[in-house]
Formats: C-alpha cells, sequence, structure tokens
C-alpha cells in the first residue's frame, strides 16, 4: 500500500518537477496494482478514456491470442487510444513517433493480482526530436496518469 501511495505521487507530481530532463531519471514504465479481475479493470480503462473523448483504437487480448495457438498465458490486454489530432503534432515534430501511437495500457494479471501500466510519455523527450512539444508531452503524461488512477480503484 505503501509503495502504491509513493507511485501515485509520483506520477502527479512528476509532470510538475522543477527539474530538466536530463537532470532527473524519468522511470521508464508506471505500474499500479488494480482493484477487480483483468476483464472489469479493462472496461473502466475504457470508460476513463471515453470520459476523456479519447478515440479507443483497439483492444488486444493476450490471453486469448495465446489460446489460440494452444499456448497459456495469464490474462493479458493491451488498450490502444489516443487522439489523432494530438498525435499528428508529435509526428509532425518526429515522424518516428508513429512507433510509439496510439497510446496504450496494458492490463495483466500476475501472482493472482491485476495490475495496469505505460511507458511513461516523458521519455519521449529523451527518445526523439520534440522541441516545442514539451507541453503536449507532459498532457499525455498527466492524462494518462489520471486515467491509470481512477481505473486502478
Amino acid at each position: 500500500m505503501r509503495l502504491t501511495l509513493i507511485l501515485l505521487f509520483s506520477i502527479l507530481l512528476l509532470p510538475f518537477c522543477a527539474l530538466s530532463q536530463t537532470e532527473q531519471d524519468t522511470v521508464r514504465f508506471y505500474k499500479l496494482e488494480a482493484a477487480g479481475s483483468v476483464s472489469k479493470v479493462v472496461e473502466k480503462v475504457k470508460m476513463e478514456i471515453q470520459k476523456r473523448r479519447l478515440t479507443i483504437f483497439g483492444i488486444t487480448d493476450h490471453g486469448a491470442a495465446a489460446a489460440q495457438v494452444n499456448l497459456e498465458l495469464s490474462p493479458s490486454v493491451l488498450i490502444t487510444f489516443g487522439s489523432p489530432a494530438t498525435g499528428s503534432l508529435l509526428m509532425q515534430a518526429d515522424p518516428r513517433m508513429g512507433a510509439e501511437l496510439p497510446l496504450r495500457f496494458l492490463v495483466w494479471e500476475e501472482d493472482k493480482r491485476t495490475y495496469i501500466g505505460y511507458v511513461n510519455p516523458l521519455t519521449w523527450l529523451e527518445e526523439y526530436t520534440l522541441a516545442g512539444q514539451e507541453d503536449v508531452v507532459n498532457r499525455i503524461s498527466q492524462v494518462m496518469g489520471g486515467i491509470m488512477i481512477h481505473a486502478a480503484q
């Protein structure tokens, strides 16, 4: 529980940090334990995305795909979503952003617990040429953190 609270505060405060990207250690992947089954959390994520008027582009059920080829995999679902207007701005700045977009949440079961996670968008500022798009990336980071926190409850 204490670790969850620390992570929660980190997610909320990281975009407001006064340090430059080169002075702070950017967390690559955020992970939060979620209440409920994978399917229930996926539904909550979808609801939170829709509340923010973002587009859900796809749902990939990794567990179901594994079962189709006679392999076992714990429940694992990838949700792809975003805003074409926002994503296009980032791809105009650096076409390689197409490899990061649309945005993604992974909801999975591990050790009989459900988790939700995503790759931190702030890492894009270190990996791509996004000069002038820092505010856009920070806003994406805030929105994703908010969705994760609400869906995990």
